[in-house]
This record gives structure tokens, sequence and C-alpha cells, in this order.
């Protein structure tokens, strides 16, 4: 999934597709299959790119790792994940929802993503 523009042109850059220019967003859900380009080679490209954000969503884990660039290098920001009241020390504390730092007004919830990724993984 991407948040771009709608005059964006594709381009292919190491196996990878890229849209120029970039979006301002870029999100990842990790498979076995795919976890090390999209942990590597793909975030180093977005990086390069310019793309304001990037998500890597962690469907097992039911976690979220959101990377902020700053001054030209990816930052992790925060890791956003679901309560598990048996493992975790303080389910009170967690966040269940948090904003998209490129688009403010945008409010993510957990459940409602983690529900729509178990959907599509069943696909």
């Amino acid at each position: 999934m991407s948040l771009q523009y709608s005059d964006a042109k594709v381009e292919v850059i190491d196996n990878v597709k890229m849209m120029s220019p970039p979006a301002f967003s870029m999100v990842e859900v990790l498979s076995p299959k795919t976890a090390k380009l999209d942990r590597g080679r793909k975030k180093d490209l977005y990086q390069q790119n310019d793309v304001k954000e990037y998500w890597i969503i962690e469907p097992d884990k039911k976690e979220i790792e959101v990377y902020l660039l700053k001054d030209g290098v990816y930052d992790l920001d925060n890791i956003y994940r679901i309560s598990d009241p048996e493992t975790d020390d303080d389910p009170e504390g967690a966040v269940m929802s948090f904003s998209v730092s490129t688009f403010p007004d945008l409010v993510v919830n957990l459940e409602e993503i983690f529900e729509y990724v178990n959907l599509w993984e069943q696909q």
C-alpha cells in the first residue's frame, strides 16, 4: 500500500517499483518470504528516494514499526503493537491508535489494521 501522487510515474530500481515523484509514505507487510527484502533493500531504496515515512507491519507479532526520514536517514520513531494481557507488564498503557506523521489528521487503529491484514493473509 502507498499513499501517492495522482500523477506519479512508476520505475523499477533493483527489481523494486518506485514512484517518481516519491510517495509520502510506504507500507510493507512482512512475510517470511519478503522480510529480508522489506527490511533491507526496499527500506534503503525508500530512504534514498526521500519517502518520508515507512512502516513495516509484522502480522505475527501484531506490531507496526514506524520509521521517519530525518536528515536523509530513517529513524525508528515508534513501534506500535496490540497489547496481549497475558504477556504485557502494562496492558493499560498500550497504545491502540496513532496519528500518521505525514498526514496528521489520519488516525490509525491497530485492531482495524490487523483485522484487515489477517483477512488479506487468508486469501
